[in-house]
């Protein structure tokens, strides 16, 4: 097999040499750019051209095993400032794998609209809104054929009265709706939420989370198609928890704590923890 890969970083910030400036150019040093892209291909063609190259369409290639493409690009404006600033983010990441019964690709596109306002030194909101498309195809599994546009909007709300410690309360509406002639299935999710977080020097970080998610699913449950509509959780009501300690035990020892439950209204309650030295 070859394998080659390619990524690309450019960031644009005429903050750096026109802060100090007045009129048209001291306006500009308000806005930044940030882009990334990485390629990565693996083929067993022989022919140099296509062994050498990330970018041959992998379209009805019968020697490729694997290739997957990532873009992202991050539009600021007032990205250094404490009071008010916004950006903008286009995303688009695609792959094509193999599997037993055949190839399967995806393909993750979204445009994620990011606005935060800070009233005063301990209170600020944050408005994000995002929508795009998430498609998967597969060559043998019909239940993993999906297109799914999604539309979500999600309001922050933050009080932080020192630099120890940070509460956060947060709503989101998420809509989901599967191309019709791929069965057509919705999901409305109403998630709200509340997270604490406590940073303390040479000691270490304590943070807590819970989310009550209510789901409104029209669809087939129990499929690969229900499990990415529902994020993983179940038709109704829901209950997400978590917490988390992260410690200095010395110089070169660190103790790490994660605990994760989730309660759906006709399943059990799951946890899940993690310990790491």
């Amino acid at each position: 097999a070859f394998s080659n890969q390619f990524s690309q970083s450019i960031n644009i910030n005429p903050a750096g040499i026109w802060m100090r400036e007045e009129g048209i150019k001291k306006i500009l040093a308000r806005f930044s750019n940030q882009t990334a892209f990485r390629i990565q291909r693996k083929t067993r063609k022989e022919d140099e051209a296509a062994r050498f190259n990330p970018f041959a369409n992998p379209e009805n290639e019968e020697n490729l095993i694997s290739q997957s493409s990532s873009i992202r690009n991050t539009f600021f404006f007032n990205r250094s400032s404490s009071k008010f600033g916004a950006d903008y983010t286009f995303s688009d990441q695609t792959s094509k794998t193999p599997l037993t019964s055949g190839f399967e690709e995806r393909d993750n596109f979204a445009n994620i609209l990011r606005v935060r306002y800070n009233f005063t030194s301990k209170y600020g909101a944050i408005l994000e809104q995002e929508f795009g498309t998430r498609q998967s195809a597969s060559d043998f599994l019909e239940g993993r054929n999906y297109t799914i546009d999604y539309l979500s909007l999600k309001p922050t709300f933050s009080y932080q009265p020192s630099t120890e410690f940070r509460l956060n309360f947060t709503g989101q509406f998420t809509n989901k709706e599967n191309a019709q002639d791929l069965g057509g299935e919705t999901a409305d999710i109403v998630d709200f939420g509340a997270d604490a977080r406590l940073s303390q020097i040479e000691k270490g970080t304590y943070f807590i989370q819970i989310n009550y998610i209510t789901i409104d699913y029209v669809g087939q449950a129990n499929n690969s198609l229900s499990y990415e509509m529902l994020d993983g959780l179940q038709n109704g009501e829901n209950i997400t928890w978590g917490a988390g300690i992260q410690r200095q035990l010395g110089r070169n020892l660190q103790l790490s704590l994660t605990y994760n439950g989730r309660k759906s209204e006709e399943s059990r309650a799951i946890h899940t923890g993690n310990v790491q030295v």
